[in-house]
């Protein structure tokens, strides 16, 4: 069976042909300035057009797809990318443990600080509506939705090792280790409750269900005996780290007090 997709590079020029129409949206200037942006060397605008362009401007275009069908592909391509870089580097973490890190990475908040970072919002073709929304902040959802397009848009006009570059170069380079400390909840409660004179909080586990394959496990956290929180995980050290963002949350010294 022959293979259609982009991955073999097989009849690509035909595919491109049939998948992308050029809207004559970007100019060289417009191309020069994203190849810089990017870091890569734009062989077809037109993918690039429609990754930036939005649903709200195809609404009211005839003939005009949306960046809706490139951000699916983009989805994937990202999290295979990064499945693959955390499956690497850490070695011995379990699977529950490197989908809550690739959870972390690939959520909306990290894909619209890149968005930031590359200032892609400039090159965004939107209704007049929708600018509006995307300039006053009410949704970051446009802004993560055209990373994953621009992704797609790498990954069919130059190939898997390009888009994997730029998902280096601007997601895992720049955030993998920070999700790795910023959200060390454990660490967190232990310093806050040394703050103020308590001990080290203990750790129990109060519920465990699911198959061996599937397990679900419930960590509660406790100082002095008194509870401060619980959490769910797929591991212990998961749930852990859950029980002790909820006890940060619903802190409350008077109760430690009593």
């Amino acid at each position: 069976m022959e293979y259609i997709g982009f991955l073999f590079r097989q009849n690509y020029q035909d595919n491109i042909k049939e998948i992308f129409k050029g809207n004559n949206i970007f100019n060289d200037e417009v191309k020069k300035e994203l190849e810089t942006i990017l870091n890569i060397r734009i062989n077809n605008i037109e993918i690039f057009e429609q990754a930036f362009l939005h649903s709200s401007f195809a609404g009211i275009k005839k003939d005009v797809i949306s960046n809706e069908r490139l951000e699916y592909l983009g989805d994937a391509v990202l999290e295979f990318i990064i499945s693959d870089f955390l499956f690497t580097k850490y070695k011995n973490k379990p699977e529950g443990e490197l989908t809550e890190i690739r959870s972390r990475l690939v959520k909306r908040e990290t894909l619209v600080r890149v968005a930031e970072n590359l200032e892609i919002k400039k090159f965004m073709i939107l209704s007049y509506g929708a600018k509006k929304e995307l300039l006053s902040k009410k949704t970051d959802s446009i802004l993560a939705n055209v990373v994953e397009a621009v992704i797609a848009a790498i990954y069919i006009d130059s190939g898997l090792d390009k888009a994997a570059n730029f998902i280096y170069c601007n997601i895992i380079n720049v955030f993998s280790e920070a999700v790795q400390t910023d959200e060390n909840y454990k660490k967190q409660l232990q310093e806050l409750l040394l703050s103020y004179n308590f001990d080290t909080p203990i750790y129990q586990l109060l519920d465990e269900t699911g198959a061996d394959h599937d397990k679900v496990f419930q960590i509660g956290v406790y100082i002095n005996n008194i509870f401060l929180g619980s959490g769910k995980g797929s591991s212990k050290k998961i749930a852990a780290q859950h029980a002790a963002k909820d006890a940060i949350d619903n802190f409350s010294l008077s109760k430690l007090l009593k």
